[in-house]
């Protein structure tokens, strides 16, 4: 599963957000956010819908 890390970045800059302040409100450790910031390929879809539910988007937008 591919992820649109640019998404995720224009969605964290847009809240205001650091890495840590996603992990925190995603329930996500900072190293899984950080490697899927650093890597599109990879990543389950349980991850990718607790980003997404942080960031309050569609887990769908988040993937390419």
């Amino acid at each position: 599963m591919r992820v649109h890390i640019q998404k995720i970045e224009k969605e964290m800059e847009r809240l205001g957000w650091s890495v840590a302040k996603l992990a925190e409100m995603s329930g996500l450790s900072r190293q899984t956010i950080y490697d899927r910031l650093q890597n599109e390929n990879g990543g389950n879809i349980q991850t990718i819908e607790k980003i997404a539910k942080a960031l309050d988007v569609d887990p769908k937008d988040l993937l390419i």
